[in-house]
């Protein structure tokens, strides 16, 4: 008997498990999202590992969408971290990375890594990193998924 009760348990509990809601509920006055790809080259080459960040260009919205790219330099842009999409509108696009660069102690003082150190070197021109300064714009359509290619400086 105390096997069955058991293994009741166990049934019951996996079969609630998929009872529940589906990932994070939505913040309250979130938007409609709408799919948005990013394409980001530099020299003709995809960049990888830039964090790619979308700024409304009315209101004061807190839905800044962004995302970080990957080895074929496409970013899948999501709001509040967990929501794919954009809401619908228009943004200035700031686009970050920088590379490290081995450099040598200049200080002396011992490195964990047995003497050298990693600097970092912009390899996105700083243009891109400042909203009020980005020449990048994006529309972001209702309705309508969103693919834009940005060659970088």
């Amino acid at each position: 008997m105390k096997r069955f009760t058991l293994l009741l348990a166990a049934v019951l509990s996996v079969a609630f498990l998929g009872c529940g809601p589906k990932g994070p509920k939505k913040p309250d006055g979130m938007p409609e999202l709408f799919p948005c790809v990013l394409t980001l080259t530099k020299g003709g080459a995809p960049v990888d590992g830039a964090i790619v960040t979308l700024h409304p260009t009315s209101g004061d919205s807190q839905w800044k969408p962004s995302g970080v790219s990957d080895a074929q330099g496409v970013v899948n842009l999501a709001t509040y971290g967990n929501f794919p999409g954009a809401p619908a509108g228009s943004y200035k696009v700031t686009v970050m990375k920088s590379e490290p660069i081995p450099e040598e102690n200049p200080m002396g003082i011992e490195a964990p890594n047995g003497g050298v150190y990693e600097a970092s070197d912009v390899y996105v021109d700083n243009k891109y990193a400042y909203a009020p300064n980005t020449p990048l714009e994006l529309e972001v359509a209702a309705g309508a998924p969103t693919e834009a290619t940005f060659e970088l400086d």
